[in-house]
């Protein structure tokens, strides 16, 4: 299966977002496994995407146009559908606006500082709202780095919700000021983890 996915870029940003690739991917996830319930079970990205982008779920002839994997699962299937991101030569035509600033704002932090918690800001997807809340907690914990904390990889236990109260992080993992791992809770249930590192877009 081939599917292009309709991306705009977000805010002043010349790459696609990870969390845009998240909800495209999601949209159509049904339509990609054949199986109604279906979610993203993992995400990974190996570069970033600056033009329009497919995705193939069979593997690519030509590697160096990978910018990211995903891995599909239902509740009926015994083994996940993989399926490549694949940049194209297309030009990204649209932008949204986009406020990450105000989902943070009002960010709580622990005693220790290695996590974070917020109320969710319904003006924003639950994705767009746990990307910002991690980005915001590394660069909290790690403020001088060489390029940009960037979403890395999301693995996830259930199909996001909607909608919630809030949305917390905690860091669980840091390596060399450049990595980490950190757990998502939305209404204090665990969903997940996510993983940054520090790249240069």
């Amino acid at each position: 299966m081939k599917k292009l996915l309709d991306l705009p870029y977000k805010g002043n940003r010349n790459y696609l977002h990870g969390s845009d690739i998240f909800n495209s991917l999601s949209s159509i996830a049904d339509d990609v496994t054949g199986e109604k319930g279906s979610y993203i079970e993992r995400l990974s990205f190996r570069g970033f995407a600056r033009k329009s982008c497919f995705i193939e779920t069979i593997s690519p002839d030509n590697e160096k146009k990978v910018v990211g994997e995903v891995r599909y699962r239902a509740c009926g299937m015994t083994e996940p559908v993989r399926a490549f991101i694949i940049e194209t030569e297309m030009a990204v035509t649209g932008r949204a606006t986009f406020n990450e600033a105000s989902i943070v704002q009002d960010a709580v932090f622990d005693a220790a500082g290695s996590s974070a918690q917020i109320l969710f800001d319904s003006e924003y997807s639950v994705i767009e709202n746990i990307i910002a809340l991690t980005k915001f907690l590394n660069y909290s914990v790690v403020p001088d780095v060489d390029g940009k904390w960037v979403f890395g990889q999301l693995d996830l236990m259930f199909p996001l919700v909607k909608a919630c109260e809030n949305v917390s992080v905690h860091m669980v993992k840091l390596i060399n000021n450049k990595f980490s791992v950190n757990n998502i809770y939305l209404d204090k249930k665990k969903v997940g983890s996510i993983r940054f590192i520090v790249g240069a877009p």
